[in-house]
């Protein structure tokens, strides 16, 4: 485990990992395993839960405490009580020497930021906080509707996130 934590940064101390893996809301399952930071992780982290993988990774990328860290869509694979608890790990992590930039299409990830910007084909259409751009941009709310179309087309055709159904 902490090996893979330190993957790309070779220097890091046994101290910079826990820091990283508490940054990304990671250290609690990780000491509840039977061999804690020492636990040696099968191919491609099969021996991990999808939330697990997601804070293993964002302490992989914490570990190096960049001043910006630009993450897309980063909990889209997780359930609401696991995107919480990165969401929350996220808002520490981001103060005055450290800035997140998040692509994000859940409503729930948009509460970490100060301010939203709004895409349209590549172009900005509005910047905002969240209560602002629902009060007066309509691309905003769409946006901001459409998510609840994609999920209710995704169960109605039995399709995940990720995959495509076969024919």
């Amino acid at each position: 485990m902490a090996e893979n934590i330190a993957y790309g940064h070779p220097q890091a101390t046994q101290d910079d990992i826990r820091r990283a893996a508490d940054a990304a809301g990671a250290s609690g399952f990780i000491n509840a395993l039977p061999q804690g930071f020492n636990t040696r992780l099968t191919e491609r982290g099969s021996n991990l839960s999808g939330g697990q993988r997601q804070r293993i990774a964002l302490a992989r990328a914490l570990i190096t405490a960049p001043e910006l860290l630009i993450l897309d869509d980063t909990t889209s694979a997780v359930d609401a009580g696991t995107e919480a608890e990165i969401n929350t790990a996220l808002g520490r992590y981001a103060d005055n020497e450290h800035m997140l930039l998040v692509i994000a299409r859940r409503r729930s990830t948009l509460q970490l930021a100060d301010r939203i910007v709004v895409l349209d084909k590549g172009r900005v259409v509005d910047i905002g906080t969240q209560a602002e751009l629902d009060a007066r941009c309509p691309t905003f709310r769409s946006l901001m509707s459409g998510e609840g179309d994609f999920l209710a087309l995704a169960r109605q055709n039995n399709v995940r996130y990720g995959q495509q159904r076969r024919r």
